[in-house]
């Protein structure tokens, strides 16, 4: 440097040491400071270390996990590059654009509930065929990958020659690390996965029945769901329970414990994926060479596909659950910056950048599904909070809705007519219409009370009736109104209607640690245009039932509501009222 910058450069920090009123040496020392900051920083990119760090919330064991799956002599998992670990996830250090491959995970480092279906060492002769104690409904098949989960990392099955089984190369850990003998998912397993104890402290699944009652609202859509998915779990323990028992003589507490299949049945609710549907073969067209070759781990067939469904209930055609790991790491919104799917050609779970790709100092954000926040926080024991996701208002404010649409999984109610009730459904049904009688209390649609009928009127009338508010055909209609009210009461859409999102265009925080936003999520006239038209429809059928007056479809309301008790949708057309009437 010639002598006259110099001299510029001295004059220059002389004039802001004085304007600072600090010394010059000061100044000096503060320009170093900041040098160092920036080159620090600017390594720590460089070396793959996040801008931020909040390296004490890291979690070790994941990032072990991390490390070993995704090294560079791994040859079967892609892992993007400038994806680093970050607490329980992943973080991008340079922006990563959209369509970029994200992620690709092999079938031999998935568990499917297929593999546990499959086992023959302790799901097959143990509690194959497992049925819910109160309905004598069939166990799902995501209830069996849980049993299973519990029975691997208790070391009492072993993962299917299909999968990945190679122990961790010790060359590579050291004597001290707990992955050490160990595969890949069984690392996985017994240490990437929350614990017991720290899901009891936000999933509802874990906490005792006063608990949901004190923090979710009775009526609320959150406290059914909730109390559902609760109920479900625990009677699918006792299922395997009284199975396991009639078998054989060990009891299925001392092999996994309700606790430990508490926390699997929730890692599966909450962090499996659907393979979409599977390839099926006709074994018996097959020749041998196109048999081996196409009979893999992830294909069924025909028989095989029959054998799940006749003989257990279980049904396989809308494919898999899968854990896949990894990809599980990655938390939830409604407008995610990833998205996966599951190629059969492949066999791999394929993740990919989508919209405006990921951030820099992004975490990686998948989406879990289009639920609602009651179902979201039911399943997975969270809601993002900002209004990103559906809402749901629950009509049932009088009873119980006994089946809650959550398909094959779980029911209060048997999913076949034929299947004999028990005493405990019938006694709870007639609980539920003693409840949806209070819908019928206010007489919805009169000015005055409907009064009884007295039990010696007979059935044309009588004088009696003369000097009350309404004719015999009221207090009629209103009989006829419970029967159609009993006849929906366990239809979940007609009582649940689900919102549109109240802030349709917010976007993940930087981490899911952060909060999205502090302000509650505002309705406005744009986003009060909440609900599906085919919901809403069925919702309105259910209004317009209970506000239904004996004067309604041209005074012919009760030879409606009477004609039409087995057509439980209730969307009576008006040539079917004046048919109805015409006929009576």
């Amino acid at each position: 440097m010639s002598s006259k910058k110099k001299k510029r450069q001295v004059s220059s920090m002389t004039k802001m040491a004085r304007w600072l009123s600090i010394s010059q040496s000061t100044l000096k020392a503060v320009s170093v400071l900041c040098v160092a900051i920036a080159t620090s920083m600017a390594w720590n990119v460089w070396e793959g270390a996040p801008l931020f760090s909040w390296s004490k919330s890291n979690d070790p064991s994941i990032g072990r996990f991390l490390q070993r799956v995704c090294g560079d002599d791994e040859d079967d998992v892609y892992c993007h590059p400038a994806l680093v670990h970050k607490r329980r996830t992943q973080m991008a250090i340079r922006k990563i654009h959209r369509g970029e491959r994200i992620l690709e995970i092999p079938r031999s480092l998935q568990i499917w509930d297929l593999d546990a279906l499959r086992d023959s060492q302790w799901v097959r002769p143990h509690v194959m065929g497992a049925k819910h104690p109160r309905t004598g409904n069939p166990v799902d098949s995501a209830a069996y990958l849980a049993l299973y989960l519990a029975l691997l990392a208790k070391g009492r099955v072993e993962l299917p020659t299909t999968t990945e089984t190679a122990a961790a190369d010790s060359d590579r850990q050291t004597d001290q690390s707990p992955s050490v003998g160990k595969s890949r998912l069984l690392q996985y397993l017994t240490e990437c996965m929350p614990s017991h104890e720290e899901l009891s402290h936000f999933h509802p699944i874990l906490w005792n029945e006063t608990e949901i009652k004190e923090l979710l609202p009775l009526h609320s859509a959150s406290f059914a769901v909730a109390k559902a998915y609760r109920d479900m779990v625990n009677s699918e323990y006792q299922a395997f329970t009284d199975t396991v028992k009639q078998r054989t003589s060990e009891l299925l507490e001392d092999v996994v414990s309700k606790q430990d299949y508490q926390t699997f049945r929730i890692l599966v609710l909450s962090r499996s994926f659907g393979t979409g549907p599977l390839p099926v073969y006709n074994s018996q067209q097959q020749s041998t060479a196109n048999k081996n070759q196409f009979a893999s781990d992830s294909s069924l067939s025909r028989e095989e596909l029959d054998f799940y469904l006749d003989e257990f209930g279980i049904d396989l055609n809308r494919g898999s659950y899968a854990m896949v790991p990894i990809l599980d790491f990655y938390d939830h919104h409604a407008r995610p910056n990833v998205e996966y799917s599951y190629s059969r050609d492949k066999r791999v779970f394929a993740i990919k950048a989508t919209n405006d790709g990921i951030a820099t100092g992004h975490e990686v954000v998948d989406s879990y599904g289009k639920y609602t926040d009651a179902h979201l926080f039911a399943k997975f024991g969270f809601v993002n909070g900002d209004g990103s996701g559906y809402s749901q208002a629950n009509l049932a404010t009088q009873h119980m809705v006994l089946d809650l649409d959550l398909k094959q999984q779980f029911s209060y109610l048997p999913f076949l007519k034929s299947q004999p009730l028990s005493e405990g459904i019938k006694r709870g049904l007639e609980r539920q219409k003693q409840g949806v009688m209070q819908y019928l209390r206010f007489d919805d649609g009169y000015q005055d009370c409907v009064f009884l009928e007295d039990n010696n009127s007979d059935d044309e009338g009588s004088s009696s009736n003369d000097d009350r508010p309404h004719p015999k055909a009221a207090y009629e209609l209103k009989k006829l109104k419970l029967k159609h009210l009993a006849r929906i009461a366990n239809h979940s859409k007609r009582w649940h209607l689900v919102l549109l999102p109240r802030a349709p265009e917010s976007l993940p925080a930087r981490a899911s640690n952060v909060p999205i936003t502090t302000n509650p999520p505002k309705i406005s006239k744009r986003n009060t245009k909440f609900f599906h038209r085919k919901e809403y429809q069925l919702i309105a059928a259910t209004c317009r039932l209970i506000s239904l007056t004996h004067e309604d479809y041209d005074g012919n309301a009760v030879q409606v509501l009477r004609r039409n008790l087995r057509n439980s949708s209730f969307l009576v057309e008006p040539q079917i009222a004046e048919d109805s009437a015409a006929n009576e």
